[in-house]
């Protein structure tokens, strides 16, 4: 029996700590709720803006024109006064052959033609005095016909000689080889003292204060340009230059389905180079509109991209309300920017939500409105009605919420 009194004891013990700790708890204040900060987003309302469609090609620098360097005559070389890689002005020189050679030739035909001129004159003489004595009977008429064959084998051979002048002289002129234009010298291997035969191709000359760029581009886009269109080319050193559409294909280059665009490319100072890679960009056909948003204002959701817009809102613009999201198409965009062009899903005139950061919110998440620094707004962008009526878009909201309010998802009807 004493056994049982002292658990009984025991038990009611337990109890009445039990009690007493209960008592203890319903007393006890409850702890404050966790104070929640909305996220800011900023509203802007979309305008379509006007773009010229704007292309770029790689491609590489070619010269204007290209020369092989090549002498008419043969003979001994006997001056090179350039090395390959040269930047030379027009006219001057690059190869000259030993000119003696020619000179001689040269004089020793003048001296034949007038050798000829003397003979002819000579003949001519002969000639009028037959012609005297043929009327007084003193001479025959073979006689006569003689003398004017002999003149008339004079006059050859004076045409003759002045004919290996005309060549003598040709081959002088061309016993050298000087720049056509301003450009480079390459390829050149012969030196001074070798033998040079007539048509040997000695190296090459490239034109270089002009240069040329092609590009192949698809039918919609050579159907937006012409002959004159102006252009710009950025080399390797991100520098501009401008060119002018000389040549627009008007079927394709074989079989690629391409058109072909030529551009002219200044380069009056030699700072570009033939073969340089470049970037060619140009404008194709009339402005089109396009519909660009922040890269912040959409995200991707199984597979389908959404855009941000505002849910309903309540009058007092200090409250929060809701995010909510609409599907969307979208194009390209420039990442380096942070915009992306929208085709489908937005138009002109709706509001979207811009918030601070990529994937920052989902539909049904609660939002207040504010400013938003350090992201990509288009460049109409202005405050909203809304907006424009805020105490002060710079500081963040300070709206608090309370744990029931955070995050509440709705249930989106499908547009």
């Amino acid at each position: 029996m004493r056994i049982i009194k002292i658990v009984g004891l025991l038990f009611l013990g337990v109890f009445a700590l039990r009690g007493i700790s209960t008592l203890w708890e319903t007393k006890r204040p409850d702890p404050p709720k966790a104070k929640i900060t909305p996220p800011v987003v900023r509203i802007v309302t979309l305008q379509s803006e006007s773009f010229a469609r704007r292309v770029e090609r790689h491609a590489r620098l070619q010269p204007r024109r290209k020369w092989q360097i090549a002498l008419e005559v043969s003979g001994r070389l006997a001056q090179r006064p350039v090395e390959n890689g040269d930047l030379l002005e027009r006219g001057a020189l690059v190869l000259a052959l030993d000119p003696e050679p020619f000179v001689a030739n040269l004089e020793h035909g003048e001296a034949m033609l007038r050798q000829a001129q003397a003979r002819t004159t000579l003949a001519g003489e002969i000639l009028e005095r037959i012609k005297r004595l043929y009327k007084t009977k003193s001479a025959s008429r073979e006689e006569l016909d003689q003398e004017q064959a002999d003149l008339d084998a004079s006059l050859a051979v004076v045409a003759a000689a002045q004919a290996d002048v005309r060549k003598d002289r040709y081959d002088l002129e061309h016993c050298r080889w000087a720049a056509p234009a301003p450009g480079i010298v390459s390829a050149l291997s012969t030196e001074v003292g070798e033998f040079v035969r007539e048509g040997d191709v000695l190296g090459e000359f490239s034109q270089v204060d002009s240069l040329l760029v092609k590009v192949l581009v698809p039918w919609d886009i050579r159907r937006g340009v012409e002959p004159g269109t102006k252009g710009v080319v950025v080399d390797g050193w991100q520098r501009e230059h401008s060119a002018t559409l000389l040549y627009a294909a008007a079927v394709q280059s074989g079989q690629t389905g391409q058109f072909e665009l030529e551009f002219e490319v200044p380069n009056p100072t030699g700072e570009l180079l033939s073969g340089e890679p470049v970037v060619v960009r140009f404008e194709s056909g009339a402005p089109i509109e396009r519909l660009r948003v922040p890269r912040n204002s959409i995200f991707e959701e199984y597979g389908q991209w959404r855009a941000l817009v505002p849910g309903e809102r309540p009058d007092d613009s200090t409250e929060p309300f809701l995010a909510r999201s609409v599907p969307i198409t979208q194009g390209g965009g420039d990442p380096g920017e942070g915009w992306v062009e929208v085709y489908t899903g937005l138009r002109p005139g709706q509001e979207i939500l811009v918030p601070s950061r990529v994937a920052a919110l989902r539909d049904g998440t609660r939002i207040v409105e504010g400013r938003v620094t350090d992201v990509w707004l288009p460049p109409y962008a202005t405050p909203t009605k809304r907006s424009s009526s805020l105490a002060d878009l710079d500081a963040p909201a300070e709206s608090v919420l309370d744990d029931s309010q955070v995050s509440t998802p709705i249930q989106e009807d499908s547009p």
